[in-house]
């Protein structure tokens, strides 16, 4: 009965992989005979970015609130007597970075009212989940190949810590709902919202080549999860996030990859954790 999770686990892994690769090769194949055309919105995209000045502001008071949370939810888990567990300063940390970007944007966004957010001027659709789904699979192999390369060169250091407290059974049947939400319906929306709506938009006036601010932004988005064998595999998904919006000049594309990616990690780790010895190994 042991085996039955990572027979699950490796067989969900080996469809998502096969069929991304078939996807992917069907992209390329395609783009030899019409133009791979990644960035066939970009101009469009820079066109519509919000001011310089909103986005650094927004940005800019973003990483200071989450540097100043980070700290003091540092400094009460080493200083207080009877430290809380992990998992509730990890889902304090999430709540108020997603929660005060999501604010910071509306703000910034009341400044310009008649002026959405680039990618954002239409309402979302089923085509754009699927769009989604499809350039999620195309990214998979890709990413996979990248984390596979990451933890093999720094595979002395631990799993990113969402990662170890979602692998705790005993965690808490509501801080789970809650934070398995915040990950698949809110981090997605705030993340991409911030990182491929407001930043990339800017980066791509800025650098005047489409290449250059995807791979800025793209790592500002890894980094930003404070992970070190993370950053080379989430900065490839972020260029697909990008390569997604630029694509087909929405946003929701993007989104939708977002929650996919997040689906399936979470299911993968949920899995994993009814693997006896797994948190230790």
């Amino acid at each position: 009965m042991t085996q039955q999770p990572q027979t699950l686990i490796a067989l969900a892994i080996s469809i998502i992989i096969v069929t991304g690769t078939a996807v992917l090769a069907r992209v390329l194949l395609h783009s030899r005979k019409k133009g791979l055309r990644l960035f066939a919105f970009a101009g469009n995209v820079a066109q519509a970015a919000w001011p310089v000045k909103d986005a650094c502001v927004v940005l800019g008071t973003l990483m200071l609130l989450q540097l100043s949370i980070a700290s003091v939810l540092s400094l009460i888990n080493h200083s207080a007597p009877q430290p809380p567990p992990l998992w509730i300063l990890l889902l304090i940390q999430g709540i108020c970075f997603h929660g005060l970007g999501g604010i910071l944007l509306l703000l910034a966004w009341k400044r310009h009212p008649h002026r959405p957010l680039p990618g954002m001027q239409h309402s979302p659709g089923l085509h754009h989940i699927g769009m989604g789904l499809v350039y999620y699979l195309a990214a998979a192999p890709v990413v996979w190949a990248g984390s596979l390369l990451s933890n093999y060169i720094l595979r002395d250091i631990e799993p990113q810590s969402i990662i170890s407290v979602m692998l705790q059974a005993e965690l808490p049947w509501q801080a789970e709902l809650f934070a398995i939400a915040l990950a698949i319906l809110v981090a997605p929306v705030v993340e991409e919202a911030l990182f491929r709506g407001l930043l990339l938009p800017v980066a791509l006036r800025q650098f005047n080549k489409p290449l250059p601010a995807v791979i800025l932004v793209s790592f500002a988005f890894a980094a930003i999860h404070g992970h070190l064998p993370s950053i080379l595999p989430l900065t490839i998904l972020g260029m697909f996030f990008s390569f997604s919006f630029l694509k087909t000049g929405s946003l929701y594309p993007a989104i939708a990859m977002h929650a996919a990616f997040n689906t399936v990690t979470i299911m993968l780790v949920m899995w994993a954790r009814t693997i006896p010895g797994m948190l230790q190994n």
